[in-house]
C-alpha cells in the first residue's frame, strides 16, 4: 500500500462521507497502511509472507539468542521455518513473543 493509495482511499471515503451527510460536526480522516515492516501474528500470515525477509523477537532464548533474521520459509507443525545465510532455522510458533516483516530497503 502506498501513500497515494491511502490518499485516494481518504478522498473518496471523505467525498462519500460528506454526500451522505452522517457527520454531524468537523473531523479529521486518517487513512494509514499497516507500514513495510508490517507485524505477522497469525498462522495465515505466516504462510501469506513466505519468502519475505522478517525478523522475530522469542519470549526466552534458544541456542542462547532471542532475536532471529531471515527469510520465512512457512509453518512446520507449529515451528516457523527460516533460512539464514543458507542454513534453515526452526523457532517454536508458541515462543515468539514479536514478529514483523523485516524488508532489505537500499538508499
Amino acid at each position: 500500500v502506498t501513500i497515494d493509495d491511502c490518499q485516494a482511499v481518504s478522498d473518496k471515503a471523505g467525498a462519500f462521507l460528506d454526500a451522505a451527510n452522517v457527520m454531524t460536526h468537523g473531523y479529521t480522516l486518517e487513512v494509514s497502511s499497516p507500514g513495510v515492516d508490517r507485524v505477522i501474528k497469525k498462522d495465515k500470515d505466516f504462510q501469506r509472507f513466505v519468502g519475505h525477509r522478517v525478523a522475530l523477537r522469542l519470549r526466552a532464548p534458544v541456542e542462547g539468542r532471542r532475536r532471529y533474521q531471515g527469510f520465512l520459509k512457512g509453518l512446520e507443525e507449529g515451528r516457523i521455518v527460516l533460512e539464514n545465510e543458507g542454513a534453515l532455522v526452526r523457532l517454536e510458533r508458541a515462543g515468539v513473543e514479536e514478529a514483523r516483516l523485516d524488508p532489505e530497503i537500499g538508499f
